[in-house]
């Protein structure tokens, strides 16, 4: 604001103002505002010594089940969840210098998706991190959008999405096949709280 009351308007000269800000400029600014750079880690479990041996195991029981109970390819369903940024970015981060941050933060959500055998595509979850319906955005009515304190999957939302996803898509399913019929469900719960 000038002195003599009149407000003169910055804009950047990219958007044909007459401010130009240099990437030293804005670096200079960031670290004396206590910001540092923060690259995020990828880390990955190593696979168990006897993993071939588990997943043989694993496979031949999915395979038994199946064939014992002669179960069509639209009722295994197999679903998986993982934690997924709400707007994407790079590896870097900026952060305040000597602060901590939990390990799931408000920009994150945990996102389900289960797909049939048959390569039907089962309705989402979104899981945002918030402690009211409030924090949780509109969607249409089939998906199921839900919230916990941390955005992690826990017993109840896992419940949540077999009631309001699962179910719904075995009865419409089983309308071609007797009621008693048997369904499949392969989850990796890794991700869950």
């Amino acid at each position: 604001a000038a002195a003599d009351g009149i407000v003169k308007k910055y804009t950047l000269k990219s958007n044909d103002g007459n401010v130009k800000i240099t990437k030293t400029n804005a670096e200079s600014l960031l670290r004396r505002m206590g910001f540092v750079n923060r690259k995020s880690t990828k880390a990955i479990n190593p696979l168990p010594e006897d993993f071939d041996v588990i997943k043989k195991r694993f496979i031949d029981n999915l395979k038994t089940l199946v064939v014992d109970h002669e179960v069509p390819d639209s009722l295994i369903m197999n679903w998986s969840q993982t934690v997924c940024h709400v707007v994407p970015g790079g590896d870097w981060a900026k952060e305040k210098k000597f602060t901590t941050r939990g390990m799931y933060a408000n920009d994150q959500i945990t996102l389900l998706l289960a797909v049939t055998k048959e390569g039907t595509l089962l309705p989402p979850q979104l899981i945002y991190s918030g402690k009211t319906e409030s924090c949780v955005p509109k969607f249409p009515d089939s998906w199921d959008s839900t919230y916990t304190e941390s955005c992690l999957s826990n017993e109840d939302t896992v419940i949540r999405y077999v009631e309001k996803v699962v179910i719904p898509y075995l009865k419409t399913v089983r309308e071609s096949y007797p009621e008693s019929k048997k369904a499949i469900a392969i989850f990796d719960k890794s991700h869950s709280g």
